[in-house]
């Protein structure tokens, strides 16, 4: 099932990020349109805050999960 957080515009979107931002190909395979959006950094900080993601703050968080282990909670998924 595809993340709740994903519009599938004529440009998919990602809207927890202040002001939208378009995932990557990895990023919708990974996370956007997998089995487990739930996994995706964005998703998780933005459960937790409720409050949308500020872009400075967006590569942060994707850079420190894909060095983290690309995607420890979701070992099953491929790595792109």
């Amino acid at each position: 099932m595809a993340c709740k957080y994903l519009f599938s515009g004529t440009y998919p979107l990602c809207t927890v990020v202040g002001g939208s931002m378009v995932p990557s190909l990895r990023e919708l395979r990974v996370y956007c349109t997998s089995d487990q959006p739930s996994c995706c950094p964005l998703y998780q900080q933005y459960e937790a805050t409720r409050e949308e993601i500020p872009l400075e703050v967006v590569a942060v968080l994707l850079d420190a999960t894909e060095a983290a282990s690309a995607g420890a909670c979701c070992d099953a998924l491929p790595n792109w």
